[in-house]
C-alpha cells in the first residue's frame, strides 16, 4: 500500500518530528535522515536523486518525493511529499487530496484568483470536481466569477492561489500551459475567434500547426471534422460569407482538431437565435456520447443548463448551490 506523507520545511519538519517516530515506529537515527531529507528539499538546488537514494537505504523501502508550494502563514512554504510501501503514513496531511483522483477528469482545490489591484476576488475558495464525461453547466449573474473559472481550468490564466488538477496531477507540473491547452483542451468561445482571412478549413486546421501533422494531413483531418458538425458545403468559405451558426460549427470543429477529452465552451449559444442554439446543444450532446468528451459550459440561459448533467451556481466567486440533474429533469 502507497501511503501520502507531507513535511513541510524548513520550521514545519521541528512540528512533525514526533508524529514520524510515533507513525512508522522508527528510531531517532531514522528520524535524523527524515528531518535531513526536508531541510535539503527546502534549499533550491537541492539534489533530489542522490537524496532519496540515500533515504532508501535508512528506510530500506522504496520512495517518491513531489516538491509542492503553497501558502502557509503568510509564508510561501514548501511542502514535501513522501511515498513509500507501507501502510503507515510518516505525517498525515492536514489537507487530503483524494478528490484529486483519475477519475475526475478536472479538480480545484481551495481555488483563489484576485486580480492585480487586489480589489477583485473573481474566485474564493474554490473546491470542484468535475467527473470525466459529464456535461457541467456554470451559470450566475455577470462578474461572478464563471468565466475566470473556465480559463483557469482551461489554463488561460492562473490562479493566485490553489491547485488546478488534470486526472490527478497538478498543472503546475506540466511542462507547460501551452502544452496542455494544446493536447487537452478544447476551447469554444461566445465571439468565435475565427480567423477573418482564413476559410473554414482552414481555420479548423490552427491548432494542429504546433503537432506533427503534415500539411496533406491537416487537410484531411479539419475536412473530417467539418463534416461531423454539418459544415461539409462550407469548407472554403471565409467567415464573412457564413452565418453566426456556421462560424459556430467551424469553431466546435477547430476545438476538436487535437481530440482533447474536454471541451470548455464560454456561452456558446450567446450569440445564437433559439433554433439555432439548439441545434449546437444538439451537436454538443452527439459530441459528448461519440467521443466521451466532458463538456464545462458556461452560460447564463435555463435552455443550456436544462441539457447539463449537472449545474452550479457562482456569485461573488463562490459556489453557491451544486445540483445533480436525473434523465427526468434533463431535456435532449
Amino acid at each position: 500500500m502507497v501511503a501520502p506523507c507531507r513535511i513541510r520545511s524548513p520550521f514545519c519538519v521541528v512540528a512533525g518530528s514526533v508524529g514520524v517516530v510515533g507513525a512508522l515506529g522508527l528510531d531517532f537515527l531514522h528520524l535524523w535522515a527524515i528531518v535531513v531529507l526536508a531541510l535539503a528539499m527546502s534549499q533550491p538546488n537541492f539534489g533530489a536523486a542522490e537524496a532519496v537514494k540515500a533515504f532508501e537505504s535508512v528506510l530500506r523501502t522504496p520512495i517518491s518525493i513531489e516538491r509542492k508550494y503553497e501558502s502557509l502563514d503568510g509564508f510561501r512554504c514548501p511542502e514535501i511529499w513522501l511515498r513509500h510501501s507501507t501502510s503507515r503514513s510518516i505525517l498525515q496531511p492536514s489537507n487530503p487530496l483524494s478528490a484529486a483522483t483519475p477519475s475526475n477528469i478536472l479538480c480545484t482545490e481551495d481555488l483563489n484568483k484576485v486580480y492585480p489591484d487586489g480589489s477583485v476576488s473573481a474566485l474564493v475558495n474554490v473546491n470542484l470536481q468535475v467527473p470525466a464525461e459529464q456535461f457541467l453547466a456554470i451559470m450566475g449573474p455577470s462578474g461572478s466569477g464563471k468565466s475566470t473559472l473556465l480559463n483557469v481550468l482551461g489554463g488561460l490564466d492562473e490562479p493566485t492561489s490553489g491547485v488546478v488538477y488534470f486526472r490527478g496531477q497538478p498543472l503546475a507540473q506540466w511542462p507547460s500551459l501551452d502544452r496542455y491547452r494544446h493536447e487537452q483542451i478544447g476551447f469554444v468561445f461566445q465571439s468565435f475567434h475565427l480567423l477573418p482571412t482564413f476559410t473554414a478549413i482552414e481555420n479548423v486546421q490552427i491548432p494542429m500547426f504546433h503537432g506533427h501533422r503534415s500539411p496533406a494531413e491537416r487537410a484531411r483531418v479539419a475536412s473530417e471534422l467539418l463534416d461531423v458538425v454539418g459544415m461539409s458545403h462550407r469548407k472554403t468559405h471565409l467567415p464573412s460569407r457564413l452565418s453566426v451558426g456556421e462560424r459556430q460549427r467551424v469553431s466546435i470543429a477547430r476545438a476538436l482538431a487535437n481530440d482533447p477529452p474536454i471541451m470548455l465552451a464560454d456561452e456558446p449559444t450567446g450569440n445564437l437565435d433559439t433554433k439555432t442554439g439548439a441545434d449546437i446543444l444538439d451537436l454538443f450532446d452527439r459530441l459528448r456520447r461519440e467521443r466521451g468528451m466532458t463538456l464545462v459550459v458556461v452560460t447564463h440561459t435555463q435552455e443550456v443548463a436544462s441539457r447539463a448533467d449537472r449545474v452550479i451556481m457562482f456569485r461573488d466567486g463562490r459556489i453557491i448551490s451544486d445540483e445533480m440533474r436525473t434523465g427526468n429533469e434533463r431535456t435532449s
